[in-house]
């Protein structure tokens, strides 16, 4: 028996695969801006911190999670570190700004913070290697999330 196949179908099924394959391949908004910023406080220290590299499982956890727009930490985001923000227009470049703005609120000769700046170290931790961050526009606020692999801020250990 004979299998018929309409040249309509097959034009349809590689159209289809081509546009997933365009998708999957496509660049995370903000992505440059993301990276840019936390290697350039990575690489400010002068430790030999490794620069970061784009985490396409990372960013998946992240856009999941910006895009439910519960502006807390994802519990369920397994073996990744995590910062989050929020604001009524906060941009990338913003977020990444409040973040690496805790550097003043961190003292390396204690490990210690004198105000918040656990956003900081995840993002200087020595034995992260990569990272995935997106946003949403939740109405009232853009919620910023970056997942980190390995997570940093473990322990009791210093960051670099």
């Amino acid at each position: 028996m004979a299998v018929q196949c309409s040249a309509r179908y097959v034009v349809v099924a590689v159209v289809t695969i081509a546009a997933i394959l365009t998708v999957s391949q496509a660049q995370a908004p903000d992505q440059a801006t993301y990276l840019a910023a936390h290697n350039a406080a990575r690489s400010e220290l002068n430790v030999g911190l490794v620069p970061l590299v784009w985490n396409d499982a990372a960013y998946a956890v992240a856009a999941s999670w910006a895009a439910g727009c519960q502006f807390d930490h994802n519990a369920n985001r397994g073996n990744y570190g995590e910062n989050i923000a929020w604001g009524t227009s906060l941009t990338a470049t913003g977020a990444m700004k409040s973040w690496v703005a805790e550097k003043a609120k961190y003292d390396y000769a204690t490990n210690t913070c004198s105000a918040v700046c656990g956003h900081y170290t995840q993002i200087v931790w020595n034995t992260t290697t990569s990272v995935g961050c997106a946003s949403a526009d939740c109405g009232t606020s853009i919620f910023h999330v970056c997942d980190y692999s390995p997570p940093g801020n473990v322990g009791n250990d210093p960051p670099y």
